[in-house]
């Protein structure tokens, strides 16, 4: 009987672990099923950059780009089509999931490809909060896909390749990172219409918060020109409250949220760290920073002055002593 128990707690622990290390889903993506071909892809909140250039794709199929686009009429048979949107698109949601497919215009190779969202940013993780970011990739033509986070304002792609021959077409791999501290990535640099491009160099992602996250295809094996992905999905431990401008995390944006950047002015510090004043994420304590408090000024709940009854409890000491009154009289 012992041992038993002994196993069974063991057994709970072990879960309790492994729920606490997957984290929760701070976002998750599900595109919708039935948008017709070339549908602009900030319908569904997210932008395409492609080529040398990184030219935006805005759901035209001239000038020898993307050719099309849309999230397939088709369901994903391999996605886990019973999971709901978490901080994107719920009202495009349908009860038939697609996913998102794009090709390029005749026989030429897709390279240097850069599909990507900021919605993530509503999520409120910093690299430090993250546990796995994952995707359902639906290609069965040896498309190389690596997971692309935008931190601090620089674009990294991961160094890990995603390779998945799924059959049927549109089927769903899922493909993950959970190792943030320790893996590898590759600079990316994006400057629409003028450069999009994957440094050869490796390094760690910077400290700071999750800005927008995606898809990066810079290489594809056998000449194949399709994309397919959904399920794009964030788990991890959100930063403080997700309010914007409140550093010290009180619920409130006002005076101490100010004092903290002013404190931390003109300083380099850890990028995205609240507590040293930089909601911007750029590693610098400056105009951006307070044009943040200053925008999201009085936003949220003011706190409760120290020593000072909250309403609830004033009503009732209020109460105790009426009663009290009356009895006496």
């Amino acid at each position: 009987m012992r041992a038993s128990r002994t196993l069974a707690a063991l057994v709970i622990l072990g879960a309790a672990i492994s729920a606490q290390a997957r984290g929760e889903v701070l976002y998750r993506e599900i595109f919708p099923s039935g948008l017709e071909a070339n549908t602009p892809p900030d319908t569904v909140g997210w932008t395409v950059h492609h080529d040398a250039t990184g030219e935006l794709y805005d759901g035209s199929s001239t000038g020898g780009g993307i050719g099309e686009w849309n999230c397939s009429s088709a369901a994903a048979p391999g996605n886990p089509i019973d999971l709901s949107a978490v901080n994107s698109n719920p009202h495009l949601q349908d009860t038939e999931v697609g996913y998102f497919f794009f090709n390029k215009d005749g026989d030429s190779e897709i390279r240097n490809v850069l599909v990507w969202t900021d919605e993530v940013s509503v999520a409120n993780v910093a690299k430090a909060g993250l546990t796995e970011v994952s995707f359902y990739e639906g290609n069965n033509d040896n498309t190389e896909m690596r997971i692309a986070l935008k931190i601090a304002d620089g674009w990294y792609a991961s160094q890990e390749v995603f390779i998945a021959n799924a059959s049927p077409m549109g089927s769903g791999v899922k493909q993950s990172i959970s190792d943030f501290s320790t893996a590898a990535w590759h600079p990316v640099t994006l400057n629409p219409g003028t450069e999009l491009s994957r440094s050869e160099d490796l390094v760690f992602l910077p400290e700071g918060a999750v800005q927008a996250a995606g898809i990066y295809t810079d290489d594809m094996v056998n000449n194949y020109t399709s994309h397919r992905f959904d399920t794009y999905e964030i788990q991890g431990e959100a930063s403080g409250n997700g309010l914007d401008g409140d550093l010290n995390d009180d619920g409130f944006v006002g005076g101490d949220d100010l004092d903290i950047v002013r404190s931390f002015w003109g300083q380099n510090v850890t990028a995205g760290d609240l507590e040293l004043g930089d909601p911007s994420g750029d590693g610098f304590v400056g105009g951006d920073d307070l044009d943040i408090v200053r925008a999201n000024w009085g936003q949220g709940t003011p706190p409760v002055p120290t020593g000072v009854p909250e309403p609830t409890w004033l009503a009732m000491i209020l109460g105790g002593a009426i009663i009290m009154l009356a009895r006496r009289r």
